[in-house]
C-alpha cells in the first residue's frame, strides 16, 4: 500500500500509511525502522497541516520514547501533542493525550502532575461518556494513592474501575483491577481476600486467555509466603521471573522487590539483599 500510495503522489495517505506501519513494527520490536516512518510521516503532517493527524503521530511517537525509556523525550512529545487537541477541540484525543502524560509523570515520580493529569482525563471521559478511559484513570489515580501508601482512597478507586470494567465486559481492565486490590489487601495484611482476589486475576489471564502473568505470580508468591507457603511461593517466584527477566521494564524490578520479601520470610536476608541490590 505504502509503495502504490507514493507512486500515486498521494502524501498524505502514504504519511497516514507510513505511521500505522510504525505501530505494527513497534510491536516487533524495529524501533529505529519505527522512527523513521513516524519522522517521515510527522513531516508530511506538519507541512500540510493536517493538525489532527499531526496530533495523533506525536502522541505515537511519545509512546515509542516511553517504551524506550526516553521519558523527557516523551513528556515534551506528549505535551506537543496535548496543546494540538486542545487547539482544535478535540477532546477525545486531549483525554488520551492525559492519560498518556499521567502514566510518564507516575514513572518520573512527579506525582502532582500526575494526579492532575489523571483526574482531568476522568472529567473529560465523563463528559464525553467515554468508560473505557474513565476505568483506566481511575486505575491510574489508584496507583498514585497506592505509591503514597494511602491504601483504603487506593482501594475505592480500584473498586470503582472494576465496577465500570465488569459493565462493559472488559476483561483486561477487570483483571487489572483485580491484581490490584490483591496488592493492596496484601498491604493491609488481609490475605486471604488478596489471595481470592489474585487468584481471580490470573483466572482470566492465563485461564481464560492462555496468557502467563508474572506480575501477578509474583504477588501471589509473596501471599503464599507470607501465610507461610514458602517451597510453593519460591515456585511461583521463579515462574514470575523466568516471564519477566530481561525485560528492562517496571514489572520486572517489582518483582526483584517481591522476591526479597518471600527472602525475607523465609529469614534469608543476605538473598533478601541481593534481591533488592
Amino acid at each position: 500500500a505504502l509503495e502504490g500510495f507514493r507512486a500515486l503522489g498521494e502524501r498524505q495517505n502514504s504519511a497516514v500509511t507510513m505511521m500505522n506501519l510504525a505501530a505494527f513494527i513497534v510491536r516487533k520490536g524495529q524501533f529505529e525502522q519505527a522512527q523513521a516512518y513516524y519522522d517521515e510521516a510527522l513531516a508530511v503532517f506538519q507541512e500540510m497541516n493536517v493538525r489532527q493527524v499531526e496530533g495523533v503521530c506525536l502522541g505515537n511517537i511519545a509512546t515509542l520514547y516511553r517504551r524506550l525509556g526516553r521519558h523527557h523525550d516523551a513528556l515534551e512529545v506528549m505535551t506537543k501533542a496535548l496543546a494540538i487537541s486542545r487547539e482544535i477541540g478535540d477532546r477525545s484525543s486531549e483525554c488520551v493525550q492525559l492519560t498518556n502524560l499521567s502514566n510518564v509523570y507516575k514513572e518520573e515520580g512527579q506525582v502532582d502532575r500526575g494526579k492532575a493529569c489523571a483526574e482531568l482525563a476522568i472529567s473529560i471521559a465523563r463528559e464525553l461518556d467515554n468508560r473505557y478511559f474513565e476505568t483506566v484513570n481511575l486505575g491510574n489515580l489508584a496507583g498514585y494513592y497506592e505509591g503514597d501508601g494511602l491504601w483504603p482512597q487506593a482501594l475505592e478507586f480500584r473498586r470503582e474501575s472494576l465496577r465500570i470494567s465488569r459493565e462493559l465486559g472488559n476483561r483486561l481492565t477487570e483483571a487489572i483491577c483485580l491484581g490490584n486490590m490483591g496488592n493492596i489487601f496484601e498491604q493491609q495484611g488481609d490475605l486471604d481476600a488478596a489471595e481470592s482476589h489474585v487468584r481471580q486475576s490470573i483466572a482470566i489471564t492465563e485461564g481464560e486467555w492462555g496468557v502467563p502473568t508474572g506480575a501477578f505470580r509474583a504477588s501471589l508468591a509473596v501471599i503464599r509466603a507470607k501465610k507461610g507457603e514458602l517451597d510453593e511461593a519460591r515456585a511461583l517466584f521463579e515462574s514470575a521471573e523466568s516471564l519477566l527477566k530481561g525485560a528492562h521494564m517496571p514489572g520486572y524490578l517489582e518483582v526483584l522487590c517481591k522476591k526479597a520479601q518471600i527472602e525475607h520470610e523465609a529469614g534469608h536476608f543476605k538473598d533478601a539483599a541481593r534481591a533488592l541490590a
